[in-house]
């Protein structure tokens, strides 16, 4: 998982064959999807109407899992508590403290 600063920034680091073959998904910094699709024209990067919080947090616990970043008390429940657990899962994967 990254975070990218704008949707610009995320499609200058995906690569055409990946995007064809849906390699890729990703979310907006309030869980809507980011629909990611190739034409002659290269890669188009734009948001949907959807929601998908339920993905959003599954692919965060993975993350959380392979960093061994343990989520207390539960995964996120809502966009806010999501963009929190992002980042706590940054700070503790990279093992940064505060102080």
């Amino acid at each position: 998982m990254r975070a990218y600063a704008s949707l610009e920034v995320l499609k200058g680091h995906v690569e055409n064959i990946d995007v064809s073959e849906d390699e890729y998904i990703a979310w907006d910094a309030t869980g809507k999807v980011i629909g990611l699709s190739v034409d002659v024209n290269g890669i188009s990067v734009f948001r949907k109407d959807s929601m998908d919080l339920t993905g959003l947090v599954a692919a965060m616990k993975e993350y959380a899992d392979l960093k061994k970043v343990k989520l207390e008390p539960d995964p996120p429940t809502d966009t806010h508590l999501a963009l929190a657990t992002w980042a706590l899962i940054l700070v503790k994967a990279k093992g940064v403290t505060g102080g």
